[in-house]
């Protein structure tokens, strides 16, 4: 397992982006995505199950991408006996699933969800990506990832201070990007 901590220096993001291919997307993840809608999109890396979820929504005409993505199968996922009630164990079992479940590489994580997203958005001419990170450590990853890949591919995207819907300026937690 890779610590995130050695994931966040400049020397290791840059390396990342120098391999990362996101136009490379499987006929799986293809037919994954049009079979299911684009809204709930599964995928596999090492073993482990994934759902890549897309949640789509309209701002005075702009298609707007709600982006999450969790781990099905966690195997640190707690045990049902260690809750008194069940609603106590599903919110626990929701909360194994995304942030850092230390059971993956996230480089390859996020690769592969940054594919999905590529494709998924070109094909639906999504106009604003969200989404967000609770850990600080992820923040900053995804934060440093995201600016080095508009750079890097010239994406027709950039990374917003205000969050469009309510001009309230974005926490470290909440990103959000507009297609130019």
């Amino acid at each position: 397992m890779i610590k995130l901590k050695s994931l966040l220096t400049e020397e290791s993001i840059n390396a990342y982006l120098e391999s990362l291919d996101i136009s490379n997307i499987s006929p799986e993840d293809i037919n994954n995505i049009k079979n299911l809608g684009g809204k709930n999109i599964p995928f596999e890396i090492d073993g482990m199950q994934y759902k890549l979820e897309i949640n789509l929504s309209l701002f005075k005409d702009a298609r707007i991408a709600d982006v999450k993505f969790m781990l099905l199968n966690n195997p640190r996922s707690p045990k049902k006996s260690y809750f008194k009630t069940n609603q106590q164990y599903q919110i626990a079992v929701k909360k194994s699933q995304v942030g850092i479940t230390g059971t993956g590489n996230p480089f390859k994580i996020l690769t592969k969800v940054l594919s999905i997203l590529n494709y998924y958005v070109n094909e639906e001419k999504i106009k604003y990506i969200t989404f967000s990170a609770d850990e600080e450590n992820r923040q900053k990853l995804y934060g440093k990832i995201l600016q080095k890949l508009i750079e890097k591919y010239q994406i027709p995207y950039r990374q917003l201070s205000v969050n469009p819907l309510n001009g309230e300026s974005l926490n470290n937690e909440e990103f959000w990007i507009e297609r130019i």
